[in-house]
């Protein structure tokens, strides 16, 4: 008899055959998580791997060696071929496992099969077996307390389009004790980093959603959480747009804990009149709605809480709306000496220039890409003269700030 579940909840199967639908996601992690017990990466004493064939088609019945990649960037392993025959010690027993992608034209979506058959006479712990590699192959993944970016490079409704689009990254490096933000805001941003922390004992999840025009610092606040969190959960980054959230929840719900991170949320969830896609927009309000699993913190940004749908910024669906204002003046130089240590930079940021910064009312993010543009010029001519410094203030602040009123462009396919 043959068991099969969208979700891997299996039952103890006392013929020695076990049969369960996999999701894409688990059904890449098993088969990872075999290939490296089969080359010796993980090694179990329980649990011995030792043969793996595979093949492309039906049509080619002959299995065959595998054609493996190994994808350096987020040290795993993708197997080209849609069926694995692998062989199994597990206990003392031998056991077969099979998996296989096949397409249901009823539901027009792959779906991922795998089975497992006892073949010396006690082996019938088919149920404990899964869920021994089951377990494992999340716990040994490379995703796990890691920080990966997803990143749509292709149509959405491509049924591997999260798997392809996934990538292991390093966060910049900043902590909030470098940020120039209150210090009660600090501490909302603290108790999120708690929780985390602390959520293997509290089992308490947040949802928060940061809130302030471009250039405030939104960014930088979200790199500072990863960094302060790394190690200690999974964090999955994403931008507002075209989300695949069923996938990418289902992602999260197997790491605990799990920080989403969604970028630009407003893309993802505008206004209701003008949002192009309701089918998204419902789908994540229904998870807002109690169906988010436990274990997934959420961090979102937008630059004015204004374009995100009220029903999904109503309290009960994000915990803290935290609104994130322009730098301080009395901080410009800090946010200048953090950003370099130059002298022949920091010479020409003196009261006159600090003043004149504070009467623009200038962004942090316009500081540090002044900075950048004045250390890109010191590199590349080894002085900087005050005519040219104030150039570079002049144009940099009216790429910014100014518009186009006075020299209107009309330009084709920008």
């Amino acid at each position: 008899m043959e068991i099969t579940s969208e979700k891997p909840d299996v039952r103890f199967n006392a013929t020695g055959f076990l049969g369960i639908t996999l999701s894409e996601l688990r059904d890449f992690l098993i088969k990872n998580y075999l290939y490296k017990c089969y080359i010796g990466e993980i090694v179990l004493s329980n649990l011995k791997v030792t043969k793996i064939l595979g093949l492309n088609t039906i049509d080619s019945p002959i299995p065959g060696k595998l054609t493996v990649n190994h994808d350096l960037e987020n040290n795993c392993y993708r197997i080209s071929e849609v069926i694995l025959f692998i062989s199994v010690v597990y206990e003392g027993e031998h056991y077969e496992i099979s998996t296989r992608r096949e397409y249901e034209f009823v539901r027009e979506q792959y779906m991922y099969k795998l089975h497992i058959s006892g073949v010396s006479e006690a082996a019938i712990n088919t149920t404990e077996l899964f869920e021994l590699i089951d377990r494992e192959s999340i716990k040994s993944s490379s995703f796990r307390n890691n920080v990966a970016a997803f990143n749509l490079l292709q149509n959405s409704e491509d049924t591997k389009v999260l798997l392809e689009n996934l990538e292991i990254v390093k966060p910049k490096n900043t902590n909030l004790s470098n940020l120039f933000i209150p210090n009660s805001k600090k501490i909302q941003l603290n108790r999120f980093i708690y929780a985390v922390k602390n959520y293997k004992n509290d089992k308490l999840n947040l949802r928060y959603l940061l809130s302030g025009v471009p250039g405030t610092g939104k960014t930088d606040i979200i790199n500072a959480i990863v960094n302060e969190i790394r190690g200690n959960a999974t964090v999955l980054l994403a931008q507002g747009g075209s989300l695949p959230i069923k996938e990418i929840v289902e992602f999260c719900s197997m790491f605990e804990p799990c920080i989403l991170i969604i970028d630009d949320i407003d893309f993802l969830i505008g206004e209701r009149d003008k949002n192009y896609d309701n089918r998204t927009l419902g789908a994540f309000l229904q998870l807002l709605d109690g169906f988010l699993p436990s274990n997934i913190f959420l961090l979102a940004s937008t630059n004015d809480k204004k374009l995100v749908d009220l029903a999904a910024s109503r309290p009960g669906r994000f915990d803290l709306i935290l609104d994130v204002s322009e730098i301080e003046a009395k901080n410009y130089l800090d946010l200048v000496k953090r950003e370099t240590d130059i002298q022949e930079i920091l010479k020409f940021f003196d009261d006159n220039v600090i003043e004149s910064l504070k009467s623009k009312k200038v962004t942090g993010a316009f500081i540090v890409s002044l900075i950048k543009q004045l250390n890109s010029h010191l590199l590349m001519n080894g002085e900087l003269s005050f005519d040219e410094f104030n150039e570079y203030l002049d144009t940099t602040h009216k790429g910014f700030y100014s518009n186009n009123s006075d020299n209107i462009i009309h330009a084709v396919g920008f």
